[in-house]
């Protein structure tokens, strides 16, 4: 290889992408991971916590509630939508090695992306993983999301956090 096709990392040496790689598919826009889908602030992880439904496996805790508006980044977009579901992972260090946990949280990520259109109402939705939880595959870890999910959806069906409080 010659040395004057090696990139030496200046800006004005790096190969450009062409054209048709720069931007994502139409498609593909809907399925990005923005602040918006997460919940950020320990503010809703505690609302979601003290007031939602949870339901547990052996793997994996989920506990969801109704979207809250405290501690919400307000987005442009969602003025136009109204409330979407929200996401927040916890995955403590008795779980296993850093690897193991940020493998797992990529994992429950990709599962919200792909199920995050089909989550009706909106929800906030906090999954807490234990030990054997690191260990699932994509796949299991799906099914089991998708399990969780279904069993605290027909509890809170129509239920309100301020009709809880009551």
């Amino acid at each position: 290889m010659p040395a004057d096709d090696v990139c030496d990392g200046r800006p004005e040496n790096r190969e450009r992408p062409a054209a048709s790689d720069e931007r994502p598919e139409v498609g593909a826009k809907r399925f990005r991971f923005r602040p918006a889908y997460r919940l950020l602030d320990r503010r809703d992880f505690d609302r979601v916590l003290r007031g939602g439904r949870r339901r547990a496996l052996p793997e994996l805790v989920v506990v969801t509630s109704a979207p809250g508006q405290r501690g919400r980044r307000r987005d442009p977009a969602e003025r136009e939508v109204g409330l979407r579901s929200r996401i927040g992972i916890t995955v403590g260090r008795k779980a296993g090695s850093s690897v193991e946990r940020n493998r797992f949280k990529r994992r429950v990520r990709e599962w919200f992306r792909r199920q995050r259109e089909s989550l009706d109402p909106a929800v906030d939705i906090v999954v807490i993983a234990r030990r054997p939880a690191v260990d699932l595959s994509f796949e299991e870890l799906s099914l089991r999301l998708a399990r969780l999910l279904a069993s605290s959806k027909t509890q809170t069906a129509g239920m309100t956090q301020e009709k809880r409080k009551e």
